[in-house]
Parts: structure tokens; C-alpha cells; sequence
């Protein structure tokens, strides 16, 4: 069973073990020393509960079968600062739950209009651009890292693009349609009409006279 919640100040110092393991695992021979300094001196406890009780950050788990799997961070002017999945809980939609669970609480509880995240290494930008993200303007900046926004859904849906292909595709089935015999016959006579007359050579100007 999957739980995605707000992390309680008590859980903090596991969200960032979450992290560290993610990162010393998946993510640190793929960026340079500067990225790893910086990850350094922001994922830090004091960081993160220095950050949750102003209120300007919100640090999000993922709870599979009672064990922390994932965590994500959220600054309160909309930008995604930590978004970690440790490797055996990977591809099963954890990171996604994550993210729909922080664009839905930055529009219904902070009143944001769009998110953003500044992304390293580059090679995890398909995983937002999937999702709805695109480059911000400033956002090949050549430091390592790359910037995508999201507009997000009033509602509160999650991404903006996202959302609204969910919501206008999602459950729509088309029904079949049973097509005669005899058309068919008719269409697969013409088919092969047309595929002798190419053959042949032959041209509406040889049919004319």
C-alpha cells in the first residue's frame, strides 16, 4: 500500500538519507564537484527543518508497504528543489505521485499558478518534460543544471498540459464498427484495379484514346 504525505519535523532526518543514498547511488558520478557541493550544503537537516517551520518549505514521502521510498521538496515560491526515489522503488510511479501530490498542494494551499525545477543532471529532464514541463526561458543556463516550468491547473490536478491530457482523454473508449463483407470486397476489387493499371503503364491518356 502506497501513502504520499507531508513529512512530519520528526521525519525530516530520514528524508534525507532517502536522498544522500539516491544521490551517492544514481546521481553523483553524473554531475560535477560544484553540483555535488551545492546538493551538500542544501540537503542538510538543518536546512530542511529550518526551511519547514518558516514555512517557506514543504518535504513530501512516498510510504510503500510502511517504508519511506521517495521524498520531495517544495519551496513555497513554487520551485521543486529535491525530488529522490531510492533505485528499488523505481519506475512504479512513485516520482510521479510525488510530483502530482506538490503541484497539487502548490495550487490549492500556496495559491501558485506554476511550478519550476532546475534539473541536474540534464539527462532527468524527459522525466518533467513528460509530465508537462517545459525549458524556461533562462533555462540552458550552462552551469549543469537546466530550468523547466509548468503552468499549473486551477483545480489543483497536478501539471497543467499533463492534467488537462488526462482529463480530456482519460476514459474515452471507441466503439467498433462492424464493416460488410461486400464493402470490403468492393474496396479490395479497386485496390487491385489500380495496382494492375500501375503496373502495367497504362495512363488515363491511354484509357482516353
Amino acid at each position: 500500500m502506497r501513502e504520499i504525505r507531508l513529512l512530519q519535523e520528526q521525519e525530516l532526518q530520514s528524508a534525507v538519507r532517502i536522498a544522500d543514498e539516491v544521490f551517492e547511488s544514481c546521481v553523483q558520478s553524473c554531475v560535477t564537484e560544484q553540483e555535488r557541493s551545492g546538493y551538500r550544503s542544501y540537503v542538510r537537516m538543518e536546512n530542511l527543518r529550518q526551511g519547514v517551520c518558516s514555512g517557506q518549505l514543504s518535504v513530501w514521502g512516498a510510504v510503500e508497504d510502511g517504508a519511506l521510498a521517495g521524498v520531495g521538496a517544495l519551496q513555497s515560491d513554487g520551485r521543486i528543489t529535491m525530488l529522490y526515489v531510492l533505485p528499488g522503488f523505481q519506475r512504479r510511479g512513485i516520482g510521479s505521485g510525488l510530483l502530482t501530490a506538490m503541484c497539487g498542494y502548490a495550487a490549492r494551499a500556496l495559491g501558485l499558478h506554476a511550478l519550476q525545477a532546475y534539473v541536474s543532471p540534464v539527462t532527468l529532464a524527459p522525466f518533467f518534460y513528460h509530465r508537462g514541463f517545459s525549458l524556461l526561458p533562462d533555462g540552458a543556463r550552462g552551469d549543469g543544471y537546466v530550468g523547466l516550468g509548468c503552468p499549473l491547473q486551477t483545480a489543483g490536478e497536478g501539471p497543467g498540459q499533463f492534467a488537462e491530457y488526462r482529463k480530456r482523454y482519460a476514459g474515452i473508449s471507441y466503439p467498433s464498427k462492424r464493416v460488410p463483407a461486400k464493402a470490403v470486397l468492393w474496396l479490395t476489387a479497386v485496390v487491385l484495379g489500380i495496382s494492375f493499371v500501375l503496373a502495367s503503364g497504362i495512363t488515363i491518356y491511354h484509357l482516353a484514346v
